[in-house]
């Protein structure tokens, strides 16, 4: 009778001989695959020049706007300094494969081409706090770009109200929309977005598109520039602040200094009193 334990040897054998040169031939052809788009899509692949599509259409952008955070938001100078993520998605028909066995691959961000949408309304350079070095990159070109940023942005506010409406507003100030065009867009914020003086009431979900002219006229370009907006109401709270300990100490040294003085004035108007009843009993 055969024991289990030489049936148990003879299947780990097997096992190992043909389980695991077949795992390691897969990862070997999926290198090998890899390689071989790498090879494929950046064969005089230019990152310098921008993506046209074959049948003359502007290149379409979507966009997913998500807020992070209000850091603040200035009243008399009407600035709103934001921390958001942002991603960008677009096709580069120059980066398509048909391999099955690869569905995507992460390049380098510096060996892709990337539209420059920027905040219109922005007071100050943008900031980039999250700025991962790959970027993806899908089997049928699709692109995908993301970012954590933060900036300031103008936002005309109205001093007596408690709520302010604030835009979002993004665009390409190289590219008209006869090139480029945004096609979709959402914003989203967390329900947790609050800090002690700002918190989101709403946000409108659906990105607002639309054309706007070019803030810079070129000679050799014609056309208005696409535009992707998110508005968003910020109410405005008035917390009670507990007074700091440097106040404290100011209060308590005022209060000190008012009951020394008192003091002081009351044993001035003792003596000066002792005097007088001095003087009427020696007088008499």
């Amino acid at each position: 009778m055969v024991s289990w334990v030489t049936v148990g040897g003879v299947i780990g054998m097997m096992l190992t001989l043909f389980g695991l040169p077949a795992a390691r031939s897969d990862k070997v052809n999926y290198q090998e695959a890899t390689g071989h788009v790498f090879t494929t899509i950046f064969h005089k692949y230019s990152e310098r020049v921008r993506p046209y599509n074959h049948n003359k259409d502007p290149l379409g952008i979507s966009v997913i706007l998500s807020l992070v955070q209000i850091n603040d938001l200035d009243l008399d100078t009407q600035e709103l300094d934001i921390t958001l993520d942002l991603s960008i998605t677009w096709t580069d028909s120059r980066l398509t494969w048909f391999f099955d066995t690869v569905d995507y691959i992460e390049v380098n961000q510096s060996s892709v081409w990337t539209p420059d949408v920027t905040f219109l309304d922005t007071t100050s350079g943008a900031d980039v706090l999250i700025n991962p070095r790959y970027m993806v990159v899908l089997r049928n070109g699709r692109i995908i770009w993301y970012r954590r940023i933060r900036t300031r942005l103008q936002c005309e506010v109205n001093q007596t109200a408690s709520t302010q409406e604030c835009s979002i507003r993004m665009g390409s100030k190289q590219f008209p929309d006869t090139e480029l065009v945004f096609t979709e867009g959402t914003c989203t914020s967390d329900s947790k977005l609050t800090d002690v003086n700002w918190e989101i009431v709403s946000v409108n979900n659906t990105m607002n598109i639309s054309t706007i002219s070019l803030p810079t006229p070129l000679a050799f370009r014609n056309g208005k520039m696409s535009m992707a907006q998110c508005d968003l109401s910020v109410e405005v709270k008035k917390p009670t602040r507990m007074p700091s300990v440097a106040s404290e100490l100011q209060s308590e040294g005022e209060s000190e200094s008012f009951v020394s003085g008192a003091s002081c004035r009351l044993s001035f108007e003792l003596v000066v009193l002792v005097s007088a009843l001095l003087g009427v009993i020696n007088s008499v």
